[in-house]
């Protein structure tokens, strides 16, 4: 059920910030590893942040605590698509870096072996 003042928000939203975020950053991690830590710290604060100018006009979920999970799950998400893409490219452009390599070495009359 939507609808709050700004004291309710800001109670709520201050309250989320100092019992949910150190938990949502601990599962973010879990998916992205430990090495990825800041990773997880900024999807959070990016979704606390979101959180606040969504819900500052009074327009809060009945379970905010579920949308902050729902909004990080989906920002990690979205990264992890973007890598995999952006890995998937770079695989791509090397894959073309041999291929324009074995072009240039047959037009020069060089046999290039397959390894």
């Amino acid at each position: 059920m939507y609808g709050t003042d700004n004291t309710e928000t800001n109670t709520t939203a201050d309250h989320l910030f100092r019992h949910e975020a150190g938990k949502m950053v601990a599962v973010l991690t879990r998916i992205f590893g430990f090495k990825n830590i800041e990773q997880a710290e900024d999807i959070v604060q990016d979704t606390m942040l979101r959180a606040l100018e969504t819900w500052k006009y009074g327009k809060m979920p009945a379970n905010p605590r579920a949308w902050l999970y729902k909004a990080a799950k989906n920002k990690a998400i979205d990264i992890i698509r973007r890598e995999q893409v952006a890995g998937v490219e770079a695989e791509l452009e090397g894959v073309a870096v041999v291929v324009e390599l074995q072009l240039f070495h047959r037009l020069a009359g060089f046999h290039v072996a397959h390894g």
